[in-house]
């Protein structure tokens, strides 16, 4: 039997899960998490947990303690039952074989296959994989590390990964569209993704960081940023993936070889000022849309007169609009609303985002990052 504290064990899964494949898979055990420790009676000892996809790998470590000799080696569990347990459980977890006290090495089960866990009154009993089949650890090879701030880093990559399309249907023309890239300097951070209809960019100021250029999967990116912000970790970059170490464990993205999107072209080009745009009130008025919205698509309009600024969108089915009084120069776009909802949500939810009008492109701006989303067409501007 192994005891482990719920806050330890549940802040390990949170480590982990990002590596997790959620959607389908021909490889069931990549919805599993590894579960390992080696104890000879007492404690304390590390439970280490681990998780992979064909993008990602991660582990962590709990401290945990073993009453009776056992080991648990290369036990995988279903995450997703697991996790749900874990999260609803007040005290610590007991964690053992389903019958007798046999120990399950090196996935040969002298007892059943299954691990029971359990707190208080509530109890949980998981079918368990062979370890046998899992994929194994990244490399241990040579990293170049970047001397980055992790919490900016952290940032810059919640601020744009919303903007790639990890749809494998999409991918499939353009693999591109579902990874963002990391562009460091000597000079700065700059963090980039886009589906080539929406282009993110949020850059940093940095001093003495180690350049260089890579490209990871949005999901993954996200897992990494987690990781980064929670355990306050340097970044490391190898040949084949990015990589978060700490003290807990680490959080490895894989790495996509080639060239991105030359964004800075687009984020660079000449724009004309239009304004400032509340984001509360303009966030508000997407909402509103997104919630009439019934085909997956929005077309708005934005339009802005000398006395208001009205947000309409119409379809054969439902239609809306509105008016933010205020005092803007006279212009008229057409945008997709869906993703003019989302690109709002990367913003602070309180101030003003500044509005340009670049061709066939509308940006937004504020702080360090920029949001271009192409119009739809490009209406003569009011006069």
């Amino acid at each position: 039997m192994i005891i482990v504290k719920k806050e330890d064990l549940f802040q390990a899964l949170m480590a982990v899960g990002p590596a997790v494949k959620t959607d389908r898979t021909t490889m069931p055990i990549l919805t599993h998490t590894w579960l390992e420790v080696h104890g000879v009676g007492g404690g304390p000892h590390a439970l280490k947990l681990r998780a992979a996809s064909m993008e990602a790998y991660a582990e962590a470590n709990c401290l945990c303690e073993v009453p009776s000799a056992i080991g648990l080696v290369g036990l995988c569990v279903p995450t997703g039952p697991l996790v749900h347990f874990v999260n609803r459980c007040d005290g610590p977890i007991k964690i053992s074989p389903v019958q007798g006290k046999d120990a399950l090495v090196q996935g040969k089960f002298k007892t059943p296959n299954r691990l029971a866990f359990s707190s208080g009154g509530a109890s949980i009993t998981l079918s368990v994989l062979n370890g046998a089949d899992f994929p194994p650890p990244p490399a241990q090879i040579s990293a170049l590390q970047i001397n980055l701030d992790a919490p900016e880093l952290a940032e810059c990559i919640r601020s744009v990964a919303w903007a790639a399309d990890t749809n494998p249907v999409r991918e499939l023309v353009d693999q591109r569209i579902g990874f963002i890239n990391v562009q460091v300097t000597a000079a700065g951070c700059r963090v980039s993704a886009t589906d080539r209809r929406v282009f993110a960019q949020a850059s940093k100021p940095l001093i003495g960081a180690s350049p260089i250029d890579f490209m990871i999967r949005a999901n993954e990116a996200i897992g990494l940023a987690q990781n980064l912000d929670r355990f306050k970790a340097n970044l490391e970059v190898t040949d084949s993936y990015a990589v978060c170490r700490h003290e807990k464990g680490m959080f490895a993205a894989k790495r996509l070889i080639g060239d991105y999107f030359p964004i800075h072209k687009v984020m660079g080009q000449e724009s004309k000022a239009l304004g400032f745009l509340p984001v509360p009130q303009l966030a508000e008025a997407m909402g509103t849309i997104k919630s009439v919205c019934s085909d997956g698509y929005a077309p708005t309009i934005i339009e802005a007169t000398k006395e208001a600024v009205k947000i309409s969108y119409e379809s054969p089915v439902n239609s809306y609009d509105c008016e933010l009084p205020m005092t803007f120069g006279p212009f008229k776009v057409k945008v997709d609303g869906l993703k003019l909802s989302k690109a709002l949500k990367a913003f602070p939810k309180d101030g003003d985002i500044e509005l340009r009008q670049a061709e066939n492109m509308i940006l937004m701006v504020r702080g360090d990052l920029t949001v271009a989303l192409a119009t739809l067409h490009q209406p003569p501007s009011q006069q």
